[in-house]
C-alpha cells in the first residue's frame, strides 16, 4: 500500500503493478496519520459483479447503484464478458476496480499497466472534483513562482509550447505537470498542483504555486494572444476537464469549479507557431497583465 499526498488530498493506494506505482508516487509519498480516500485495484480472470440495480446504459457502459447507495460502474467485450469494473462510495472516497487482463492490439496498444495508470488517475480526479477541485488536460509550469497552464487537445503542442518556456527562460521554469495538473481553489486564490499521472512523460513535481493564466493554444503561421470572452472560455475550460460520464452530481460540481476558476484566472487563446517568439509573446502577455 502506498499512501500519498497530492493537492491537500492524501490516498491509500493498493495497486497491482506495485514497482511502477511505486516509481511513479515516490515524491508525493506522505506520512499523514489519515487518508481522505482508497483505490484497490485488481486484475482478474474473471469478474463478478455484486447485486445492483441497472440505473443507465452509455455506450458501452453499464451503470448501476448497490443496495447500499454505491456508484458502480463496468464495460462488456463484445463476448458479453465483464472486463472492467469500478465501485465508488457515495463522496467517491471507498473504491474498488477489478480488471480483466487484456493485451495490447493495434487499435488499443495499452498495457494492462497503462490501463490501471489511466483508471487510477481517473478515480483519483473523481474525489477531487467532489471536493471542489479538477484535472484540466494540459502542460503547466511554474514561472518564477507562478503557475501557467497551456492546454489544447492531443497533438496540438503543449509539450512543444511548454519546452520552448524551459529553453529560453532555464531556471526560472519548472515542469509543474506535462498532462494532468490539479486545480484546486481556497482563500488565496486558484492553486495548481502537481500529479503523478503526467502523461506519457514523468515531468511533474510536487509542488503548489498561484495559478498566474490558463492559456489554450491552437495551431498557426502567425503569432497572436488574446483573452478569450465568458462563454468561449467556459466551453474551453469544460471541454478539457474530465468529469466522469456516469456521474450527474461530478459533472455538475465539475461545472461549478469551471465558473470559479474563470472568475479568478485570466484565460487566453494563443495562436501561435513553434518559434521562440511564440512563447516570448506568451510570457510579456501573461506577466503584463
Amino acid at each position: 500500500m502506498f499512501r500519498f499526498k497530492v493537492a491537500d488530498i492524501v490516498m491509500d493506494y493498493y495497486p497491482y503493478h506495485e514497482e511502477f506505482f511505486g516509481r511513479r508516487l515516490s515524491s508525493y509519498l506522505c506520512d499523514e496519520e489519515k487518508s481522505d480516500m482508497r483505490l484497490e485495484y485488481k486484475i482478474c480472470e474473471n469478474i463478478e459483479l455484486p447485486t445492483h440495480k441497472i440505473t443507465s446504459k452509455v455506450h458501452e457502459a453499464t451503470v448501476g447503484v448497490r443496495d447500499n447507495g454505491n456508484l458502480i460502474m463496468y464495460f462488456k467485450a463484445k463476448s458479453g464478458k465483464v472486463i472492467y469494473y469500478v465501485e465508488h462510495s457515495r463522496d467517491f472516497s471507498f473504491n474498488i476496480a477489478k480488471s480483466v487482463s487484456l493485451k495490447p492490439t493495434e487499435t488499443v496498444p495499452l498495457t494492462d499497466c497503462d490501463r490501471e495508470y489511466l483508471r487510477s488517475g481517473a478515480v483519483f480526479n473523481n474525489r477531487l472534483i467532489f471536493s471542489g477541485g479538477t484535472m484540466l488536460h494540459g502542460s503547466s509550469i511554474s514561472y518564477k513562482g507562478e503557475g501557467v497552464i497551456f492546454s489544447a487537445p492531443c497533438g496540438t503542442g503543449k509539450s512543444t509550447h511548454t519546452a520552448l518556456w524551459k529553453k529560453l527562460y532555464g531556471s526560472d521554469v519548472t515542469y509543474i505537470n506535462d498532462d494532468k495538473p490539479v486545480i484546486t481553489l481556497s482563500t488565496d486564490g486558484a492553486m495548481v498542483s502537481g500529479a503523478p499521472w503526467s502523461g506519457k512523460t514523468e515531468l511533474n513535481t510536487n509542488m503548489c504555486v498561484p495559478l498566474k493564466a490558463i492559456v489554450f493554444i491552437e495551431r498557426a503561421e502567425q503569432n497572436s494572444i488574446e483573452v478569450l470572452s465568458t462563454s468561449q472560455a467556459f466551453c474551453y475550460l469544460c471541454d478539457q476537464t474530465f468529469p466522469p460520464f456516469y456521474s450527474k452530481e461530478l459533472s455538475l460540481k465539475n461545472i461549478e469549479t469551471v465558473e470559479k476558476i474563470m472568475a479568478l484566472v485570466p484565460i487566453y487563446i494563443l495562436s501561435c507557431n513553434t518559434e521562440d517568439a511564440a512563447a516570448e509573446l506568451a510570457k510579456n502577455k501573461i506577466c503584463n497583465n
